[in-house]
């Protein structure tokens, strides 16, 4: 899904500053994560911003500021800023610092490179094989192989959403979201069982955006 470059050309100038922060492609748009953690992000031509559950009403009474959902369900904590609002840089810097204010009272997560914030290196690398991960089945590592998938560092490459479609391509009949929340744990390093709501909620709207643009019925 194609988003507005410009903007993001606009946050990361403005985020120049901070340490520890990387850009990652996720809910079909760009986010920046700040500690391993999701801080805004552009989806088409507006912000997404982290704000945390504590100021989320507050924000949301916000002029040009409205409720972050995909499928119908808002996710809490999480606020979209229409073109609107983010006209100037002294707007969107006004909205960033709401984020990177929240974004700190946050602990440090693993950074997606597989450099761990003490300076210890990740024991996952891009030749982990999909068989040392505990996040695919029998079945779903030997779907993959026949797709060319047969290690994370290929997993990372084609990325979150290209693996997704390529799969839906494949294997019609296995849509659904717990397909894909193994890839999207997999390419940023967590066990699906310890999947983050974040990670869940990306899943399931690209198993609904794919069933859409695909026609295929949901699984029972």
């Amino acid at each position: 899904m194609a988003f507005d470059t410009f903007l993001a050309t606009r946050i990361a100038t403005l985020l120049v500053s901070l340490k520890d922060l990387e850009q990652k492609k996720m809910f079909g748009g760009l986010c920046f994560m700040y500690r391993g953690n999701m801080l805004c992000g552009v989806e088409g031509d507006r912000l997404m911003l982290r704000v945390g559950a504590d100021k989320y009403e507050s924000t949301l009474r916000l002029k040009n500021a409205s409720k972050m959902e995909f499928t119908g369900r808002p996710l809490k904590g999480f606020v979209f800023v229409s073109p609107a609002g983010i006209k100037t840089d002294a707007a969107l810097r006004k909205w960033l610092d709401l984020g990177i204010n929240f974004s700190k009272t946050l602990p440090a997560k693993e950074s997606n490179s597989g450099i761990q914030r003490g300076g210890k290196r990740n024991r996952l690398s891009g030749a982990t094989r999909l068989s040392e991960l505990k996040n695919f089945g029998p079945v779903t590592l030997r779907e993959f192989e026949s797709m060319g998938f047969s290690t994370l560092g290929q997993l990372e490459k084609a990325g979150f959403e290209g693996i997704c479609r390529k799969y839906v391509r494949y294997y019609p009949e296995r849509l659904n979201a717990n397909a894909f929340l193994g890839v999207v744990c997999a390419i940023e390093h967590t066990v699906w069982t310890k999947a983050t709501p974040n990670q869940r909620h990306q899943a399931r709207r690209m198993a609904a955006q794919l069933r859409r643009e695909f026609g295929v019925k949901k699984s029972r």
